[in-house]
């Protein structure tokens, strides 16, 4: 059984007000792609690292080869319009692959994910066939109407806030994929594609500093949790 991981990058960024896009700004002197590479890469079990990243970006492989990570193991394709598409992308040039290995896909913009925490998810989705790492929601959770009005208060004890990695047996992701119209926007995130396909999805205990740089206190954030490490 190896380890595949996809790190969708091919965002804009646009929520974080900055012409620079997100997974290319620095945390510590490193891009946060760089830094999320790195962490897979640093694993032994891993056996290939598919980067998705936008056309117009490709340039940077040659031009600014410090703001990548650059490996044997480490291949960048392009992305699509939406994360949905870009993570197929990475999975289409997957190569080697068995029906039982394990596909992990991370978001570009946490940079802060443990070892620990990928190794729990990657023997969860052995186990499990799917597993993604998640939090209790500790704020009181409104929904509204259309006109922001409150119309029910959400029960907290049921609800998680989603992290990534997300794992996946190989055999799923191909099935879901073969099933479904994946470029649908209400895809964002692959868990959603097994709920589809009735594929049980196993939540496992996720990471508070886990987070993901949206906005650019998230990054402040990142950087004072980086100190304490």
């Amino acid at each position: 059984m190896k380890i595949h991981v996809i790190i969708p990058a091919g965002g804009s960024g646009s929520r974080f007000g900055q012409h620079e896009r997100k997974q290319f700004l620095t945390l510590e002197g490193r891009s946060l792609l760089y830094r999320v590479i790195q962490i897979f890469h640093d694993l032994p079990m891993v056996a290939q690292i598919l980067v998705p990243i936008p056309f117009d970006e490709f340039s940077r492989i040659h031009d600014d080869p410090e703001s990548l990570y650059h490996s044997e193991k480490v291949n960048y394709v392009m992305g699509g319009r939406s994360r949905s598409v870009s993570v197929y992308q990475g999975f289409s040039h997957l190569i080697c692959c068995e029906e039982n290995d394990v596909v992990l896909i991370h978001d570009a913009a946490r940079p802060l994910v443990t070892t620990d925490l990928i190794n729990n998810v990657i023997n969860a989705t052995k186990k499990y066939g799917v597993a993604i790492p998640a939090i209790s929601v500790s704020d009181t959770i409104k929904k509204v109407d259309d006109d922001d009005v409150v119309n029910a208060t959400v029960t907290r004890s049921q609800l998680r806030a989603v992290q990534t990695p997300q794992g996946f047996l190989h055999k799923h992701l191909l099935n879901a994929y073969e099933m479904l119209d994946f470029r649908n926007e209400k895809y964002t995130d692959e868990a959603m594609l097994m709920e589809e396909i009735n594929v049980p999805v196993k939540i496992i205990d996720g990471d508070k500093e886990n987070l993901k740089i949206t906005t650019p206190l998230d990054l402040v954030v990142a950087q004072e949790i980086l100190k304490t490490r």
